[in-house]
């Protein structure tokens, strides 16, 4: 991976840059849990499973950003240890981890990435979220179960106290199941996401100087210096041409573009 930052970074067509997705997804969530903190009428609804997946979008976006650069990432993982040193408990043994040649996950050198506690819960949370809404039960070798459970919103629970002592009371605790003997580890979205955002922007991450290697179809080279994958390489064999034409003939509405002001 590289690491030395260059001041254009590569932002394909199409895409958006780091920082501006890193402010869609706090924006966003802030907005909604604090709506949800001071209008929800439903006392079982708290967007626990919702909000935990933007926590591990916004993660997953960091991570990716600042693998980019191995001092950048460092310092994330410096900055988020000095928010709950928690995050990097290392475990009995090895647990899945991304592929290096795609991103790095924060991580303290004093534990292999393997061992670190968030690599477990990116592997058992983002991944169950991403895919059918729910996180991942994990068999553990005595055949027990150990999996994250999510906390919500809920009346007076604002962001703006995410940081606070009070509200972490929870977060990272576990419980253990007196029957089938489940280890249910507590995840806080909204003390995830604050300890995520202040790391992030201490770092920095989400600077003008870094990107992330973005997702694309066909997959794109990492830089403009290098040749472009054809496009007739594409598993989307089709011009955009045919595309407009196909969408007209089966009942799509094509819309005016909107016009835009000075």
């Amino acid at each position: 991976m590289p690491t030395t930052l260059s001041r254009e970074p590569y932002v394909p067509a199409g895409n958006i840059e780091p920082s501006v997705l890193a402010r869609f997804i706090v924006d966003d969530f802030t907005v909604a849990w604090d709506a949800m903190c001071e209008c929800s009428k439903e006392p079982g609804v708290g967007g626990n499973f919702m909000f935990a997946r933007q926590a591990f979008a916004y993660l997953e976006l960091a991570a990716r950003t600042a693998s980019r650069s191995s001092d950048r990432l460092t310092r994330f993982a410096q900055y988020l240890a000095d928010r709950d040193r928690r995050y990097f408990t290392e475990l009995p043994s090895d647990v899945p981890i991304p592929r290096s040649s795609e991103f790095r996950l924060p991580s303290l050198p004093s534990v292999r990435p393997e061992r670190q506690l968030l690599a477990a819960l990116f592997d058992i949370s983002r991944h169950g979220l991403a895919h059918i809404y729910q996180q991942t039960p994990v068999d553990l070798i005595d055949e027990k179960q150990w999996m994250t459970t999510f906390t919500g919103a809920g009346p007076g629970l604002l962001m703006r106290d995410a940081g606070s002592a009070q509200r972490r009371s929870q977060h990272l605790s576990f419980r253990v199941g007196p029957v089938e003997g489940r280890v249910y580890l507590v995840v806080c979205p909204d003390v995830l996401l604050a300890d995520l955002h202040w790391a992030a922007r201490l770092a920095p991450i989400f600077s003008q100087y870094l990107a992330p290697d973005y997702l694309a179809r066909p997959r794109r080279r990492s830089k403009k210096s290098e040749p472009r994958i054809p496009a007739q390489r594409s598993p989307y064999a089709f011009s955009s041409a045919e595309l407009v034409q196909t969408l007209a003939d089966h009942g799509h509405q094509r819309l005016p573009w909107p016009e835009t002001t000075a």
